[in-house]
């Protein structure tokens, strides 16, 4: 079932995103739209972190899957769609394992996106000094299309007040340094899970239209933005990458 965006969702902590000022679709967006020019928008999110910090768990949340596994086994995809200004939205969301071990799949991996999510444990302060190793791995393999970052904590619902409020003043510091969004979300309540990825699709969506209305001809046809970000969809095979295991495919 598609979820409905009419207006641009705010930011969780507006002194915690590069994008606080931005409390409206773009008016060429919006008029675009309004006037049946867009036939459709593709935007693929990767997820990053640590093992075991719940980024399996956050994306699966959207799919009302209720399992809950340890770790992700290769790459896993979530697909979520959208109606946004009464024009569709697919939203891929792409899941690998922080174990060491599949780091090598990254540069395939990251091809394309246009937002990263970056997960920590807001009970570990330690998942929060690697956050910055995960933006600089993943602005590294995205040099080109440069995809907005966020940042996500989870397990807010496990966390002391205090606590809370310390590791919270670090990572809004961390966001402003590397230019990143922040957010708190809890896999065990829901708690603004659903309002982040409708954030995540909103910004994707209208810079996804702006760019494709920036190249469109002067002949007004349609724009579409079906095929952007060159996601390559002929390699999933049942929400799951055709992937070699690294482990297997390295060479004797």
């Amino acid at each position: 079932m598609e979820d409905i965006i009419d207006s641009f969702p705010e930011a969780l902590f507006k002194d915690a995103s590069p994008q606080s000022a931005k409390v409206g679709f773009h008016p060429d967006t919006k008029l675009a739209c309004r006037e049946g020019k867009v036939q459709g928008v593709m935007a693929k999110v990767v997820a990053r972190g640590d093992s075991g910090v719940g980024k399996t768990d956050i994306i699966r949340y959207m799919r009302d899957v209720s399992e809950r596994d340890s770790s992700t086994i290769g790459i896993d995809l979530v697909i979520k769609k959208y109606i946004i200004l009464e024009t569709a939205l697919k939203m891929q969301i792409w899941d690998t394992g922080g174990a060491e071990r599949y780091r090598t799949i990254t540069s395939a991996y990251y091809r394309g996106s246009h937002a990263i999510m970056v997960v920590f444990d807001l009970c570990d302060p330690a998942n929060l000094i690697h956050v910055r190793f995960w933006i600089e791995e993943a602005r590294s393999f995205t040099k080109e299309t440069s995809p907005d970052i966020f940042v996500v904590g989870n397990n807010k619902d496990k966390c002391e007040t205090g606590a809370l409020r310390d590791i919270r003043e670090d990572a809004k510091a961390l966001c402003g340094e590397l230019n990143a969004e922040y957010w708190e979300v809890s896999v065990e309540t829901g708690e603004n899970i659903k309002e982040l990825f409708m954030r995540i699709a909103a910004i994707c969506f209208d810079k996804a239209v702006l760019r494709q209305i920036e190249s469109a001809d002067s002949k007004g046809g349609k724009v579409d933005v079906s095929k952007t970000g060159d996601i390559e969809m002929q390699t999933i095979v049942h929400g799951r990458h055709k992937q070699q295991d690294p482990e297997i495919s390295k060479p004797k």
